[in-house]
């Protein structure tokens, strides 16, 4: 085997305007709780990003919620 040696990587950039951009959230559930998670959420809004946050308690911003 060749004995090889790596270079230090560089720091990313971090692009400027990038924290506004949506991020995923991701969590795993059996089949039986996604059914009642998504009815629960059904009754608070038809569009599930709202019915999350409006059930989180979180406040909704304007701007990136579908309505």
């Amino acid at each position: 085997m060749p004995n090889t040696t790596h270079e230090p990587l560089n720091t990313p950039i971090i692009e400027q305007g990038t924290g506004e951009l949506p991020s995923s959230l991701t969590f795993f559930l059996t089949r039986d709780q996604r059914r009642a998670v998504l009815r629960s959420l059904a009754k608070l809004s038809e569009d599930r990003t709202r019915a999350l946050l409006i059930a989180a308690g979180v406040e909704l911003a304007r701007e990136g919620v579908r309505s």
